[in-house]
């Protein structure tokens, strides 16, 4: 990581006090994300591309935890421990993402990138997530970056504009419109069992980091 690992751990400890409101309700962790959609030569939705950026209380909670001699700092060694020991999740939950096409989910294949660092004091993942089987869009696709738990909730980046590499003609890219539910409303419809309710009939219901793909 080349020094950029470093992190004082009284700074992070600071932040999280400022921040202990927000971190007492559900949820409990925050991310920042950035989504690619990527087509390849016969133009065929092949890849997703996603950069994540972890909120200051992640952050703080994996400092304190492998700041292992105690002197402040996080070196590049005690970031790597801590990378290897807390985003060691994320795959199991199927990177939080789902590609659909037409409303039914699309199979993708293992991640060709799957890279942690700490950067300026944050955590940041980038993600590239193959789909098994590309597949041309007679309609609608999407790609989905959620927690139907809403223990992670995940959030566009404040600039972010949907973006697509190789992009057929006559398609567009846009954020999916948000509906009336937030997410932790969907949540709470979802575990009440209501029939007919929107997040009943679509799990990513309520979530705010959405792309639809029109053709």
């Amino acid at each position: 990581m080349g020094g950029r690992g470093r992190v004082v751990v009284a700074a992070l400890l600071t932040a999280a006090a400022i921040a202990v409101p927000r971190a007492a309700a559900h949820p409990h962790v925050w991310v920042e994300v950035s989504v690619e959609v990527v087509f390849d030569d016969a133009g065929r939705l092949a890849e997703v591309r996603e950069h994540w950026l972890f909120d200051a209380n992640l952050n703080t909670d994996m400092a304190v935890l492998n700041d292992l001699d105690r002197n402040g700092v996080l070196s590049d060694e005690e970031a790597g421990r801590a990378i290897a020991n807390n985003m060691g999740w994320i795959p199991y939950f199927d990177y939080f993402t789902r590609i659909t096409s037409d409303g039914e989910a699309v199979e993708p294949g293992p991640a060709s990138r799957f890279e942690v660092s700490f950067v300026e004091d944050r955590f940041r993942l980038d993600l590239a997530l193959p789909v098994a089987a590309p597949f041309e869009i007679g309609g609608e696709a999407g790609v989905d970056v959620f927690d139907i738990q809403y223990y992670y909730a995940i959030d566009f980046a404040p600039d972010f504009e949907p973006r697509a590499v190789n992009l057929p003609e006559g398609c567009t890219i846009a954020r999916r419109e948000k509906g009336a539910l937030d997410a932790q409303a969907a949540n709470l419809l979802r575990q009440l069992g209501l029939p007919g309710q929107p997040a009943a009939r679509d799990a990513a219901a309520g979530h705010p980091a959405r792309i639809v793909v029109t053709c």
